[in-house]
This record gives structure tokens, C-alpha cells and sequence, in this order.
């Protein structure tokens, strides 16, 4: 397994794929990369066998002071292959400078707890539905 931070290494169909395997995407795969990744700080992980993509995580940071897990996705034949592993400690070498904020899925918190990116009880999460 390889670790790239490089758009160009990802095929569209590949990350379409994984992302709608973990229900973040349902459109085609034309528009995926720039939709996702339309600006400078939003960045992307991405965990290739090969030439297969096999994980991604999407990071919007300034860079400076916080990084903000968008989300991550591991193609279900790999889970068990370490690969959120791989993701955490790609981006605590990447954004381990900065202050790093997410939201987990359930089956996720694991991974974000062996990355010492765990849960604060201080901290409250808040949210607007996009309807508002």
C-alpha cells in the first residue's frame, strides 16, 4: 500500500466507487473531483494498491491552525487491511501541525482513537441542515 496526496493518481470511477460504497456519493463519476476538490485547501489522502484506490479522506485545513476531517472511505474488500491506519497516519504526519476536528461514523471511531484523535466531552458539535 502507498500513500499519495496527489489528485492525479486517482481515477474519477475509483473514487466515485469508493465513496458511494460508504453512501457519501450517488452521482456520476464526471464531476466527483471537482466537485469534491474545488479548492486549494481542501485535500485530499488517498491509499492506492497499485494503481486501485482503496481508501481516500477528504481534509479541509487552512494549514495554519485546523484541519477538519470531511470524511474518509475504505473500500469494504480492503477494511480489514489496515487501511483507515494508513489514513490516520497520513494525516497526522500531513496536519499533525495543526489543531484536527472531524466527525466519525460509528464503525470509524476506532481508527480515530489508535490515532489519538479522540473524543473531547468539552467540545460540542453543531450543524445547519442545508435545507435551513
Amino acid at each position: 500500500m502507498r500513500v499519495s496526496f496527489d489528485l492525479d493518481d486517482v481515477q474519477a470511477d475509483s473514487l466515485a466507487n469508493i465513496y458511494r460504497e460508504a453512501g457519501f456519493w450517488t452521482n456520476d463519476a464526471d464531476n466527483i473531483i471537482r466537485t469534491l476538490y474545488p479548492y486549494a485547501n481542501i485535500f485530499g489522502i488517498f491509499i492506492l494498491e497499485g494503481d486501485t484506490l482503496i481508501g481516500a479522506m477528504r481534509v479541509f485545513s487552512d494549514d495554519v491552525i485546523t484541519s477538519y476531517v470531511a470524511e474518509y472511505c475504505v473500500d469494504p474488500y480492503y477494511d480489514g487491511a489496515d487501511v483507515s491506519n494508513y489514513l490516520m497516519r497520513a494525516l497526522k504526519e500531513r496536519f499533525g501541525h495543526t489543531a484536527i476536528f472531524g466527525h466519525a461514523l460509528e464503525h470509524q471511531v476506532s481508527a480515530y482513537d489508535m490515532a489519538n484523535i479522540i473524543e473531547r466531552p468539552i467540545l460540542q458539535s453543531v450543524a445547519r441542515a442545508p435545507s435551513c
